[in-house]
């Protein structure tokens, strides 16, 4: 969520989480000009574009450790730790106790 605050010469700053700030420079990319209208020039281009590589390096980093294929939880691999947690069992399989603590 973004948050507004006032410098103490009195300019408003707008403070944007990563989410907010990876579709805005996308969004401006598209365009071609700034969020205020003005043209963008070369070198913040390559910064926004820079940015916006880091973020999807970053995810597919996250995605790899994790054993996520993409965005979808459906397309988690199956290991031992979440196949119990996917059906309601408790994660230590007791044989024969018949039941619930």
């Amino acid at each position: 969520m973004a948050t507004l605050i006032k410098t103490k010469n009195g300019k408003k700053v707008v403070l944007l989480n990563p989410a907010e700030r990876g579709k805005r420079y996308s969004r401006e990319l598209a365009n071609g000009r700034k969020h205020d209208g003005t043209p963008l020039t070369d070198t913040e281009a390559a910064f926004r574009m820079g940015v916006l590589n880091e973020r999807k390096t970053q995810a597919k980093i996250y995605n790899k450790k994790n054993g996520l294929k993409g965005k979808s939880k459906k397309n988690r691999k199956a290991t031992a730790a979440n196949t119990y947690a996917d059906r309601g069992r408790p994660q230590d399989d007791f044989a024969g106790h018949g039941g619930w603590f």
